[in-house]
């Protein structure tokens, strides 16, 4: 009897390893096959197809779950991506900056199964996203000048 095995936050290559290990106690000579069928992810926020996806891939990565929700809006933070992942002691909350080249090694590159992940929408004045120095410059002096052009038509 192989008894029960724990397979959260293992890889497949973790799971076939333990079970060929227990199996060649009772059987010689084995071979353990294990494939994923199907993990579930769930993509919400400021991408272009948000909820549940089935993914039949053994390791996928952020990058390429966020690929399959479509990516992200127009209005997607690049910079303050939540990671939701499930474990013994509860339920762990991670930031994640998609721009930053350090999340390549780290631990939240890959997705498990049943990770929720949260696309923050970025900051809207307004309604619309945030506006660098050079628009909200232009903006300003669009405003001066046509008050100006008024000023001085009414004046004639």
């Amino acid at each position: 009897q192989l008894g029960e095995l724990s397979v959260a936050g293992k890889t497949v290559l973790e799971v076939q390893n333990d079970l060929q290990e227990r199996i060649q106690a009772y059987i010689k000579n084995t071979s353990v096959y294990v494939k994923l069928v199907g993990k579930s992810i769930t993509v919400i926020g400021e991408v272009m197809d948000p909820g549940m996806h089935l993914v039949n891939k053994y390791q996928l990565t952020i990058f390429e779950a966020i690929a399959i929700a479509g990516d992200l809006t127009d209005w997607g933070n690049r910079r303050n991506v939540k990671l939701f992942r499930k474990t013994d002691a509860g339920t762990e909350v991670v930031s994640l900056d998609l721009t930053d080249p350090a999340l390549l090694y780290s631990e939240y590159y890959y997705i498990f199964p049943n990770d929720v992940i949260y696309v923050q929408p970025a900051s809207k004045v307004f309604g619309f996203k945030t506006l660098d120095y050079a628009s909200i410059f232009t903006m300003i002096l669009a405003i001066v000048t046509t008050g100006l052009l008024i000023i001085t038509f009414i004046e004639r």
